[in-house]
């Protein structure tokens, strides 16, 4: 969970199901508290790295849109 509060994110490399990759990040409310979270999946074979990175940064991005939007302030 440290690494997942650090880099913003957490994937799911094949855990769940064999061949699919998932991608999500959390979004919190007015009082920080996380109260639900954002992702993708896709079939692995189709997920090349560049793709998985530009991904973790728009999951991120939206993630980040949707908790402002709920009064979250990271300060």
């Amino acid at each position: 969970m440290e690494k997942v509060r650090k880099l913003g994110y957490a994937m799911d490399n094949e855990e769940e199901l064999s061949g699919v990759l998932c991608i999500g990040a959390p979004i919190f409310n007015y009082t920080s508290y996380p109260c639900g979270a954002i992702w993708i999946s896709g079939p692995k074979d189709r997920l090349s790295k560049d793709v998985v990175r530009n991904s973790v940064e728009c999951i991120k991005d939206a993630a980040q849109t949707i908790s402002k939007e709920l009064g979250y302030n990271q300060s």
